[in-house]
């Protein structure tokens, strides 16, 4: 928070944050969940004239010059309804489970993160740095 620099991200920088958040989740039209999460991203994030502000590492004495310090946690629930249940008994395949969890709302690791980018905690690269090993 010492060194963080504010920017104006240009359309294409948020319909590529907005592409990565809708990636995983299953739907048979893409259009209508990207138009739904950019909603909620307009009303929970943007300013009165609909733009965002996001923010960089810059660097400084208190952060050793890496523009990061400190540590901001990015979490993925399972909540365990009867059909998750169900699916573990089961042995379900996990990218199955996963695709079931996202169904019934789960948030991955990556859309919690590109949410803390959209509040300003933390920045893209570091997301991506943790969630795309």
């Amino acid at each position: 928070s010492n060194c963080k620099e504010a920017y104006h991200p240009e359309e294409s920088e948020i319909q590529d944050l907005l592409k990565e958040y809708c990636h995983d989740i299953n739907t048979s039209d893409d259009n209508v969940v990207e138009e739904q999460v950019l909603s909620e991203w307009q009303e929970r994030f943007a300013d009165k004239d609909g733009g965002y502000t996001l923010y960089r590492a810059k660097g400084c004495d208190k952060c050793v010059d890496t523009g990061y310090s400190g540590r901001v946690g990015l979490h993925e629930l399972l909540v365990n309804s009867d059909d998750i249940k169900r699916a573990i008994i089961a042995k379900m395949p996990i990218v199955d489970l996963n695709r079931l969890a996202i169904d019934e709302g789960m948030r991955t690791l990556l859309q919690d993160g590109i949410e803390k980018v959209l509040q300003g905690d933390t920045d893209i690269h570091r997301v991506r740095a943790v969630c795309m090993k």
